[in-house]
């Protein structure tokens, strides 16, 4: 890339090394702080390592929760979000919209590349996957 490059943002698959690479090549040039910012391509859930996108999780102990997991980017209407947090906000807004009680018995735990979504049952996991489109 060239040293010039100011102000941008890229979409890459692994942000961080690209983001390091980025900077130690600037710096090996002898220039300062990097000006360019890498985020996190969208995840595409068909290649969803483990169980299948937005799979239902039994918990194996009685007191656990029942858990879902995957990337909500599909909520966000024309992947409304920059990441997988800001695809987030789109869910709960929609979630909210619907059924505000149902919001309230959800836990979310948004990383990178999905979000896990945790209730004490799953009638609960199950409507609010059909509120956002994740299921039939």
């Amino acid at each position: 890339m060239p040293l010039d490059l100011e102000g941008g943002i890229c979409d890459v698959e692994d942000h961080e090394a690209v983001q390091a690479a980025w900077e130690e090549h600037r710096l090996g040039a002898g220039r300062t702080a990097p000006t360019m910012g890498f985020r996190a391509l969208w995840a595409d859930p068909e290649e969803s390592e483990g169980t299948a996108a937005w799979e239902i999780s039994e918990p194996e102990d009685g007191g656990e929760p029942w858990s879902v997991y995957g990337s909500l980017w599909l909520v966000a209407e024309g992947r409304d979000g920059d990441t997988e947090y800001e695809a987030l906000k789109v869910a709960r807004r929609r979630l909210r919209d619907v059924d505000p009680a149902l919001l309230r018995r959800l836990d979310f735990d948004p990383e990178a590349n999905g979000t896990g979504i945790a209730a004490r049952t799953r009638e609960d996991l199950e409507a609010a996957l059909r509120i956002l489109g994740l299921t039939d």
